[in-house]
């Protein structure tokens, strides 16, 4: 048994070392673990302490940084692509909802005006599958943005063109 708790102790320990020089991440980061996201409040020898956006606290081994994958959006800058997708029915006018995601994005404070799109990236034979990508300056605004205009773009659609939401059809009518 102690020889189990030594060598975990070890790992941790080695882990830590290892994390520390390979520059993977950094108190501060912005980080991804099993769809979590949160920023690195304190990164030890033996774990690494995340804050989750919604004010918990992970606590990670070091170990778990160099066995498993995790995405760090904030290691070359803080800026962050935000991406939300939306179904809709094959009907829609793209380019009417493309000007209403410019409206909402535009209009948004939590844009860093820096980039943007609406693409349409899929499709089943019963919907569409729409894209928007719009950057923000961090990942707590890039979440906030991101719901943003989720809820707008269903909004729009509810009020304005109900017919462009999913159905199910159960015969063609031309």
């Amino acid at each position: 048994m102690i020889g189990l708790s030594a060598r975990t102790a070890l790992g941790n320990a080695f882990a830590g070392v290892q994390v520390a020089f390979a520059d993977g991440l950094h108190v501060g980061d912005v980080l991804v673990v099993d769809g979590e996201w949160g920023r690195v409040e304190e990164v030890k020898l033996t774990n690494v302490v995340i804050r989750l956006w919604d004010e918990r606290m992970l606590i990670l081994p070091t170990t778990y940084f160099t066995e498993r994958p995790f995405q760090n959006w904030t290691r070359n800058e803080s800026r962050v692509i935000g991406k939300v997708q939306i179904h809709v029915d094959h009907t829609a006018d793209l380019n009417d909802l493309r000007r209403e995601a410019r409206r909402l994005v535009e209009s948004s404070p939590l844009w860093d005006r820096d980039q943007w799109v609406l693409q349409m990236v899929d499709s089943t034979p019963q919907t569409v599958v729409l894209q928007v990508q719009a950057s923000a300056a961090d990942g707590a605004s890039a979440w906030d943005l991101r719901c943003d205009l989720r809820e707008g773009l269903i909004c729009y659609l509810r009020d304005h063109h109900p017919q462009w939401l999913p159905r199910t059809r159960s015969q063609y009518q031309p």
